[in-house]
């Protein structure tokens, strides 16, 4: 998702980000580089935008969590090459044919997110 206002500082774009996630259905939570923000990490998940003005309208700068699996509705295959990720990938290519078209993230270790 496109950032329409990088001069914002970071939690006020990690704001926009969040309220436009649960604009869309998908419920966030804070993290703190990868380890969750909050008491039940991603079980404290929300929709609800004076729960995510709290969490992103400080000074805090949390990062955005989006929890996988039946909560979103999101399957995310991890392909981390440090760790043969990048030859399973290709092993699972060979044997099921190319992924539909699909959003990408780039981790950061390197590798990829595939949604």
């Amino acid at each position: 998702m496109a950032d329409p206002s990088p001069t914002l500082p970071f939690q006020s774009r990690n704001l926009r980000a969040a309220l436009e996630y649960a604009r869309r259905g998908f419920q966030t939570f804070p993290v703190a580089g990868k380890v969750p923000a909050t008491p039940h990490g991603f079980k404290d998940a929300s929709l609800d935008p004076a729960q995510l003005e709290r969490w992103w309208g400080g000074p805090e700068g949390h990062g955005i969590g989006l929890p996988t699996g039946a909560l979103n509705g999101v399957l995310v295959l991890d392909v981390d090459p440090r760790n043969g990720g990048d030859e399973s990938l290709a092993a699972l290519i060979r044997e099921h044919g190319p992924f539909p078209d699909t959003p990408v993230q780039r981790t950061g270790g390197g590798g990829r997110h595939y949604f």
